[in-house]
């Protein structure tokens, strides 16, 4: 009796209790954004006072909690007003809130992975009651494997496994986000505030480097060192990454490293033109840490080597057709092969349609490497050739960028004809027996023979299929007698 008198009062009472608590979040958001825009009334005034906790500490709590992205982004900007006006005090709080800034940028383990443990075992698989490796073709641990072709692949498997209607398509923000940064109404509590803490720093940390300008460097050396200081560590006169003293400073020193990169990745896109010069002098930084032995490294350093093909597309593509891409054919160190083909994923990905005058230098090393004995790269290098070749009509009449050397061109006017024989068994190169055949080959078996010619010729692999007693054996012994000929 008393139980049933008492379930109204208990349901009043949990109805109660959720008011207190929606009420509490909202005056916390209300006081945060009142004690923000007070100070960032008190920066636009330029009256700072001497002690800066006040005015500091709401501005870092509203880029860092707040969920509007239009109030996020007005504690973004009067952070770099206080830092331009911050920077002739003594002791100058400048240094410690970009540290504060950079160390937030680096909060979300999907977007900055962990050196000791990059990937993680996602939710999906966890309810499926499958394990990584049977749900995913690729499997990547400390120093093996591609973080890039994992993620890739995770996103697919998270659409295969979905059943019912398609979801509806969430509506896009009105304000602009930062890459990766979009946050959903099904992400849970832990996830959202990193997604938030994460998007507020990279707002302060793009919107800083645009404020400074071509001062940013000189004005804010912190950030620029925290940037480029690790990198340049690691590398001694580009003599290349010692591998051994890499694993002997351990997993803190990688870490260190995935997180200077991310700063970079982050803030070079902002960065004043006149200030690309000095981001390029660390690109071949960036290429020595593509041989790094962590995966998480190299997969940072891939992202870098994107966002600067971006910035300045012909000097970064230049210098990676000339040192980076001859590693994929490197089978005996897969460490260089996995950071090149990293790399070149994300190159393509930041230059979509503007990779094309480039397309026909790269779809021939790719071709090769789909059937590496490496089943990372394999893989990699099948996805990336599959959005080349959906490119390539494309590049026909496209001109040569003004800055490629002689070398590269001649070398893609070869590729070129190398692609219009595989694309088109009509263009092949009519091919010459060099020895003697008792024998008078047919039209269609002198064709099975250029064609077995071509694929000798560059390595490839290939069937020879036709019905029988049509001369498959012939053809068959005329290219390897031939072959056999030349070589000896």
């Amino acid at each position: 009796m008393k139980s049933k008198q008492f379930q109204p009062l208990d349901g009043k009472r949990q109805q109660a209790q959720s008011t207190v608590g929606e009420t509490s979040v909202e005056w916390q958001q209300l006081h945060l954004r009142v004690h923000m825009f007070t100070a960032c009334a008190v920066v636009n005034l330029q009256a700072l006072p001497e002690k800066l906790n006040p005015v500091v500490r709401p501005l870092m709590e509203a880029a860092k909690r707040e969920e509007n992205t239009l109030v996020q982004g007005y504690a973004a900007s009067f952070i770099a007003k206080l830092l331009q006006q911050c920077a002739g005090r003594q002791p100058c709080p400048n240094s410690k809130i970009v540290k504060n800034l950079c160390s937030s940028v680096c909060v979300d383990p999907l977007l900055t992975p962990s050196s000791a443990c990059p990937v993680s075992t996602t939710q999906e698989t966890a309810k499926a009651g499958m394990s990584e490796k049977e749900c995913m073709h690729h499997v990547v641990n400390k120093t093996k494997g591609i973080i890039t072709l994992y993620r890739h692949q995770r996103a697919a498997f998270a659409i295969t496994s979905k059943r019912g209607p398609t979801p509806k398509t969430a509506k896009t923000p009105t304000t602009e986000l930062p890459p990766g940064s979009t946050i959903t109404t099904d992400t849970d509590e832990n996830k959202k505030n990193c997604l938030v803490q994460r998007r507020g720093a990279e707002f302060s940390l793009m919107t800083i480097a645009r404020h400074f300008g071509q001062e940013l460097t000189g004005s804010l050396p912190y950030l620029w060192e925290s940037m480029v200081g690790p990198l340049r560590a690691v590398v001694e006169d580009n003599k290349g990454i010692d591998w051994k003293l890499q694993m002997e400073k351990g997993d803190a020193a990688a870490q260190d490293l995935v997180n200077s990169l991310q700063v970079l990745e982050v803030t070079a896109g902002a960065m004043a033109p006149e200030l690309k010069p000095l981001l390029l002098e660390h690109l071949p930084h960036l290429f020595t840490c593509l041989q790094h032995p962590y995966t998480a490294v190299r997969h940072m350093a891939a992202r870098c080597v994107g966002v600067l093909s971006k910035i300045a597309t012909m000097e970064t593509m230049h210098l990676f057709l000339e040192r980076v891409l001859p590693w994929l054919g490197c089978i005996e160190d897969s460490t260089k092969q996995e950071g090149a083909i990293e790399a070149m994923a994300c190159v393509m990905e930041q230059l979509d349609v503007d990779i094309v005058p480039y397309i026909v230098l790269l779809v021939v090393p790719v071709l090769g490497r789909m059937s590496d004995p490496s089943d990372s790269v394999r893989f990699m290098a099948t996805q990336c050739f599959a959005t080349l070749i959906r490119l390539l009509p494309l590049e026909a009449g496209i001109p040569d960028p003004p800055t490629m050397s002689d070398d590269l061109i001649r070398q893609k006017a070869r590729e070129r004809h190398f692609l219009e024989q595989l694309l088109d068994s009509r263009k092949l190169e009519n091919y010459k027996i060099p020895v003697p055949i008792q024998a008078e080959l047919r039209k269609y078996q002198q064709d099975g023979v250029n064609w077995l010619s071509f694929l000798n010729k560059y390595k490839l692999h290939g069937i020879l299929c036709d019905d029988m007693g049509l001369g498959k054996t012939l053809q068959s012994i005329c290219i390897l007698a031939g072959d056999h000929y030349l070589r000896y």
